[in-house]
């Protein structure tokens, strides 16, 4: 049976949901190998069974944040040094955009407060197919523009959890890409917790 678990982004504070367990509900399963991670039920961190996990841009995607969601792929996998994501039109796993009755409806059930949300299926403790979301109702930009949010700091942080990443509230000694609390014009970068971790997540 396929569980599913929904990581977004909102105004001001991330939010996650799911039948899945974060890391910070493990408790006494919190480990090294746990902490800051995506874990299913059984508190087992998840992640794909391989790399590069492949990916399909819808066409209803703007250009802004598709160019946004190629250069967070950059920024990743030149950061970890593995080649993490492919982009193809076959893939069913999807990024597009959604707005009004399908953005609030299932398999998103959205927050009309979030600007972005990622949906994963997973069986086990293995990822199986994801799609990440973005709210039409709300503006990004790729140069700073008032009052919209950085789209590259977005797909970043989505693509973190695509990667199975949990959100980080530290601060200490730097700002994750995953801390849950954005606002907008906020640029963010990749730290080194999130780095190690995606290395370690795959054996790297």
């Amino acid at each position: 049976m396929k569980q599913a678990l929904v990581i977004g982004i909102s105004l001001l504070f991330l939010s996650a949901c799911g039948e899945s367990q974060d890391s910070a509900s493990c408790n006494a399963a919190i480990t090294a190998e746990t902490t800051g991670y995506l874990t299913s039920k059984d508190c087992q961190p998840l992640s794909w069974a391989s790399l590069p996990i492949v990916l399909a841009k819808d066409l209803s995607l703007p250009s802004e944040l598709s160019i946004a969601m190629d250069e967070a792929i950059q920024i990743w996998e030149v950061n970890t040094g593995i080649n993490l994501f492919e982009i193809n039109e076959g893939s069913l796993n999807t990024i597009g955009i959604r707005s009004g009755e399908t953005w609030l409806a299932e398999p998103i059930s959205g927050k009309p407060e979030e600007p972005a949300k990622t949906v994963y299926l997973y069986r086990s403790n293995q990822l199986i197919d994801s799609d990440i979301f973005f709210n039409e109702g709300f503006l990004f930009s790729l140069n700073g523009t008032a009052d919209t949010f950085d789209a590259t700091t977005i797909c970043l942080h989505e693509l973190g959890h695509l990667l199975g990443l949990d959100h980080d509230n530290s601060a200490s000694p730097e700002m994750s890409v995953m801390n849950p609390r954005i606002q907008k014009n906020e640029v963010r970068h990749l730290s080194e917790r999130d780095i190690e971790r995606v290395r370690r997540l795959y054996g790297f």
